[in-house]
């Protein structure tokens, strides 16, 4: 007796199979983000999703609030404390140090960030680290310690 070979079913079930393994695999490295989180190294270095529209298009995207207020408003404003100098200051030394450009270092201007009173306020995402300076020293030490090494500046951090 001659076996009959169909080699398109044979294809279709192997398909099929592939789709289910694929479909598992993705569960579970959905499953397991949710444990340990998507930034975590446990999951960073197990499981490999493709980007989502949230994924940061900077490593970092730092704000510098460069508001001006009218003349003897009742708040203080960034622009009155050198907040635009500083941002350009920041801007210069990131180019100098290589980290500008995608998925590095982003150095933006921003509108009022509504933490006047804590006095001139850079904001760094994704994490949300606020910061205040007085000078270019501080902003030497948010670049070098926050950017280039990952580490929050607890003396200039204002509190969430």
């Amino acid at each position: 007796m001659k076996r009959a070979c169909k080699p398109h079913q044979r294809l279709m079930e192997a398909v099929v199979i592939i789709d289910w393994i694929e479909t598992q695999a993705l569960s579970l490295a959905r499953a397991s983000s949710l444990h340990h989180g998507l930034r975590s190294p446990y999951f960073q270095n197990h499981f490999a999703l493709p980007p989502t529209p949230m994924d940061s298009f900077f490593k970092y995207h730092v704000f510098f609030c460069l508001n001006q207020r009218e003349p003897g408003a009742a708040r203080p404003c960034c622009a009155n404390c050198n907040a635009q100098e500083m941002q350009e200051y920041a801007k210069k030394r990131v180019k100098q140090l290589g980290l500008a450009g995608p998925g590095k270092v982003r150095i933006n201007k921003s509108g009022c960030l509504d933490r006047c009173e804590e006095g001139p306020t850079v904001v760094i995402y994704p994490e949300g680290t606020w910061y205040t300076y007085v000078d270019s020293t501080d902003i030497d030490e948010i670049i070098d310690s926050h950017l280039v090494n990952g580490k929050v500046v607890e003396r200039l951090k204002i509190d969430q």
